[in-house]
């Protein structure tokens, strides 16, 4: 075993260590369209009406996104809120039973979209880190990225075989989601933060250009943040 991977799978070791309990990983039940959601909550970002538009357009042919809006809808009648007025469409035609859930014409993905991202962006930090191939290959027969991944999460009691990992970097079937991952990636990328106070005097100058220059980055963020989900879904990637 070479210095570099030892050292790759005592990191592993670290980053998992308290991720793996009674032999399972443990995250929290999640989706893509969570992601994009959690984005919005970190940042202080509340999404638009256009923006909820866009999503319950999503909805349409991705279950998950018809999930989410579902939830906000069902999280804002808790609250006491009113239904955003981008669902208040979405929510209806549902009531009215015109809109359903789409059948998946597959299995439909268990919800550990977190777990699976976190695995594929340790095993990307692995190999960048310390300069190992990917996979596995006839220079580095069993010192690759995915192996030093699978080595710390056996070593941690997660049983976990290579073509595990392997097929979650590289298999044809995890290209979509390894879309989702990369346009996560991007979205979460975007260091901007909207929970800046405007100034008290409403009719002060200062007031409107701030509440301007926040709506004209809200429309700016919005737009890129529909472009990268989008993006994921076309068959090429790009």
């Amino acid at each position: 075993m070479s210095k570099e991977f030892f050292e790759a799978v005592s990191w592993a070791c670290d980053l998992f260590k308290d991720r793996v309990v009674d032999g399972k990983l443990d995250f929290s039940e999640f989706t893509f369209a969570d992601a994009v959601a959690s984005y919005g909550q970190k940042n202080g970002l509340t999404f638009s009406d256009s923006m909820l538009e866009d999503l319950a357009e999503l909805s349409e042919e991705h279950c998950e996104f018809f999930d989410l809006c579902i939830k906000i809808c069902s999280s804002n009648i808790l609250s006491g809120d009113s239904i955003p007025h981008g669902l208040i469409l979405f929510a209806f035609e549902v009531l009215q039973d015109k809109r359903k859930r789409k059948t998946p014409t597959h299995r439909p993905r268990k919800k550990n979209w977190l777990e699976l991202w976190y695995t594929h962006s340790v095993t990307l930090l692995i190999e960048r880190q310390f300069s190992l191939t990917l996979t596995r290959s006839d220079y580095a027969a069993h010192f690759s990225a995915c192996d030093a991944v699978k080595n710390a999460l056996n070593s941690l009691g997660r049983e976990t075989k290579y073509s595990e990992i392997k097929n979650l970097m590289t298999h044809s079937d995890k290209k979509i989601l390894r879309q989702e991952f990369a346009a996560i990636d991007r979205i979460n990328s975007r260091s901007v933060t909207f929970d800046t106070e405007l100034p008290m005097n409403a009719l002060s100058p200062e007031y409107h250009i701030k509440r301007q220059e926040l709506e004209t980055k809200r429309m700016n963020v919005e737009a890129e943040i529909m472009r990268d989900i989008r993006t994921t879904f076309l068959p090429s990637g790009k």
